[in-house]
């Protein structure tokens, strides 16, 4: 889920799309965390070849690796929003989100509760959801979604590294703090062609990180 930074892309890849409309949306400081389905054999060996059934096994991880901690914060968000019940319903769907609560990260927006935020989802067929789809989804399955922050061309943010990084400062429409930063993504007809992070050297700063 790990975004690529835009120092990692330079100033030329920034030229080269100047004209695509990209949405952009609030980095939050939380840690991330994919919940997903995937069609696997009700039964296994022999048994399985003669009835060659499938079942909907419901996936859950964190960044880098699966985890069956029911425990963890990652299945009590998977509770609270029932994304069992929604990954089930759409096998093969991805969604990905920022969660949190009041240990994750120092807690910087103050929440009392775990809570997630969406920032994207893969349909079964491979299709990617741009921000206003991801919010007629979430809507409709009561899910959270990034704050919205703009939609524009690349061009309208700047020609430069520098551009991106001064437009990712502002604060955090959360909490009364510096935003984390901003990513910057383009959808078209279902398919990612850009997405990628500009960090707020505000938020670095005071944070130390």
């Amino acid at each position: 889920t790990d975004e690529e930074r835009i120092q990692n892309l330079g100033d030329k890849f920034i030229q080269e799309h100047a004209d695509k409309t990209v949405y952009v949306t609030e980095k939050i400081d939380y840690q991330s965390g994919t919940w997903t389905s995937k069609q696997i054999p009700k039964y296994s060996g022999l048994l399985g070849k003669l009835i060659p059934t499938k079942k909907t096994l419901f996936v859950v991880a964190s960044r880098n690796l699966q985890t069956n901690d029911k425990g963890s914060l990652y299945w009590q968000i998977a509770e609270k929003y029932k994304l069992e019940s929604i990954c089930k319903k759409y096998p093969g769907i991805i969604i990905q989100g920022e969660q949190g609560n009041t240990k994750v990260q120092g807690n910087k927006y103050g929440i009392t509760e775990p809570k997630m935020w969406v920032f994207n989802i893969i349909m079964p067929d491979g299709t990617h959801l741009d921000y206003i789809q991801m919010g007629y989804f979430c809507n409709d399955h009561g899910l959270n979604i990034v704050p919205f922050i703009t939609e524009c061309k690349m061009s309208d943010i700047g020609a430069t590294v520098n551009d991106f990084i001064e437009f990712a400062k502002g604060k955090s429409t959360l909490a009364n703090i510096h935003r984390e930063g901003v990513v910057i993504r383009c959808i078209e007809n279902g398919k990612k062609l850009i997405s990628f992070k500009a960090i707020n050297n505000d938020f670095l700063l005071k944070y130390s990180e």
